[in-house]
């Protein structure tokens, strides 16, 4: 079988039960064009049948019986395959036709299909228990393979699907594998040669755990293979501004296909700002974990000191202005003239705690929230000195170094700010 592009399905060989599907019974030593079917996406041939999926998620069938059309005819044509006769598992009506499929397999006299949110169909012959449904009943159009922990319920979270002489295999999304059917050979791969008709877990090497981390599996006529996922060490790089920390950090290597947590925790003084993930804000979380990582991740927590609050009473200094020097705790000096006792409050950020406005080029990327308790009781205006280190502005011209207030939505220049580079201070 071959579906050449835009998805017009050809065929050769033997046609004795009409598998190359051109309306005839003859055998080609040449590809023929399989009649009135297009936009095909994939295809499986069986030992005397064949299955086809559209684009628009619907099965179709041609070659010998068990075509799961509802008939034990065969046909020499495509014929659609049925919906399931049941609305109790997967949620499938029975209205018409199988939809939403994505892939098929085929057996030597059973086919399967995979839809599109993790369901495995199976019909045809059942004599081994190939098709999964917890009897050993043929059937005529497809039946959900049932899951052994609830048979009440659908196998599901399945991502691939392939079909042996007499027995079926699933790949989970957990990369996990199940076989069912025949297994006279092994070929079931649960450590003894029983028949089963629901699916049993293929075990790992040592006969006593479970094959994990496989990404690709495919049957034969008697035995079964799985393809694992190369063993890697999948690096996750964590990172913490300081003020906190993050466990683990640095290049940590994870193994593929495993998860890894970490926990976010703030030093004595400070809260967690955000911890970003991937480049994505995650807020003040104080743990997070990458799931089954088979990829690259960043994770990164930046902090900010915790509030402090400073009285500032109405005795007056330095040239006849109250001065509050809160510079232990976020390198503000705030200078006000006040009329009654006042509280300042200090709040100190690590980073732009408003990244939906960029910040001005010449504003020194230092950020505090500073809130006055009575704002009666300031003469204004309020005088605020911002220090600043070299490590602050590299990259900036220190001379046009400016401060800046956040009002609706936007940065705003306050109207009397410079800069004494001298002192290092805005």
């Amino acid at each position: 079988m071959a579906a050449s592009t835009p998805g017009t399905p050809w065929a050769w060989g033997g046609n004795g039960s009409g598998e190359l599907g051109n309306g005839t019974n003859t055998d080609s030593y040449t590809p023929v064009q399989v009649s009135n079917l297009t936009g095909v996406t994939s295809i499986s041939a069986g030992m005397r049948f064949t299955l086809a999926v559209k684009s628009d998620g619907t099965a179709w069938a041609w070659g010998a019986n068990y075509l799961g059309d509802g008939t034990i005819n065969s046909s020499n044509i495509p014929v659609q395959v049925k919906s399931p006769a049941f609305t109790t598992v997967g949620g499938y009506s029975s209205s018409g036709y199988l939809t939403d499929v994505v892939a098929v397999a085929t057996g030597w006299d059973h086919g399967m299909a995979l839809t599109s949110d993790g369901i495995v169909l199976a019909w045809g012959s059942n004599y081994y228990g190939q098709l999964g449904d917890n009897t050993n009943t043929d059937s005529y159009i497809p039946v959900a393979v049932l899951n052994p922990n609830n048979i009440y319920l659908a196998l599901g979270d399945v991502v691939a699907i392939a079909a042996g002489g007499y027995f079926s295999l699933a790949l989970k999304s957990d990369g996990t594998v199940w076989a069912w059917g025949r297994g006279f050979l092994g070929q079931l791969g649960n450590g003894d040669t029983s028949d089963s008709n629901i699916p049993v877990q293929v075990k790992d090497s040592t006969g006593t755990d479970y094959l994990t981390h496989v990404v690709a599996i495919s049957a034969g006529s008697t035995h079964s293979l799985a393809c694992k996922a190369p063993t890697l060490t999948i690096t996750v790089d964590a990172s913490a501004d300081s003020g906190g920390s993050i466990t683990p950090s640095g290049a940590v290597p994870v193994s593929w296909g495993a998860d890894q947590p970490f926990t976010i925790k703030p030093d004595s003084g400070y809260n967690i700002a955000n911890v970003v993930v991937d480049g994505v804000s995650q807020g003040a979380i104080t743990d997070y974990t990458f799931a089954k990582v088979t990829a690259i991740h960043m994770i990164r927590a930046d902090f900010y000191a915790s509030t402090s609050t400073i009285v500032a009473t109405k005795v007056k200094s330095v040239n006849g202005y109250q001065v509050v020097d809160a510079s232990a705790e976020a390198q503000t000096t705030v200078t006000v003239t006040t009329s009654a006792s006042v509280n300042i409050t200090v709040e100190q950020y690590s980073g732009n705690p408003h990244p939906e406005a960029s910040a001005p080029a010449n504003m020194l990327p230092r950020y505090n929230d500073i809130t006055v308790s009575d704002l009666n009781a300031i003469v204004w205006p309020m005088h605020v000195e911002q220090t600043y280190t070299d490590a602050d502005i590299v990259g900036l011209n220190e001379s046009s170094l400016r401060m800046y207030y956040f009002k609706d939505g936007d940065w705003h220049q306050c109207s009397d700010t410079g800069v004494n580079t001298g002192a290092n201070f805005v």
